[in-house]
Order: structure tokens, then sequence, then C-alpha cells
């Protein structure tokens, strides 16, 4: 397994994240819950799960940042 390895947060544009999910095609998609989409794609060479959320749930989204900040799993990307 291949972490982004950085003191800060890892930022990537949405030209990336469109390329990197196929424009998030349905052949992408990795999984689907209450708040969103996941998508398997490539960033920069490495693997990666991208989250789409759906726009009315942005308070569910912030809830959602705050437990993934708190986690330290190898499976996750963090700082």
């Amino acid at each position: 397994m291949v972490v982004f390895e950085s003191d800060r947060p890892v930022i990537f544009s949405l030209e990336e994240i469109e390329e990197a999910t196929g424009y998030f095609n349905e052949t992408k998609k990795i999984g689907e819950g209450g708040y969103g989409s996941v998508f398997f794609g490539v960033i920069r060479k490495k693997e990666v799960a991208i989250k789409k959320m759906r726009s009315n749930s942005t308070k569910e989204f912030f809830a959602e940042l705050k437990v993934l900040c708190k986690i330290h799993h190898i499976n996750v990307v963090s700082d």
C-alpha cells in the first residue's frame, strides 16, 4: 500500500479527480451510501477511492470529515 506522505493535506484539482474517475463513470463506481458514491481512480500513480458527495449533504460531509480526521488507518489517506 502506498500513501501520500506529507506534513499537510494533499490537495487534488477537480481535473485530476475527474480524469481519475473517468468523469465519475459508473464503471468506476465501487460503492454507494446515503451521502454519495465512491469511485476508484489512480492519481499521481497511486490508487485512490474518491467519494462524490450529494450536493444536499453538506452538513453530513463535515460530520464525516471530522470522523475521518480522527482515524489513523493504513487504508485512509490523511495528513
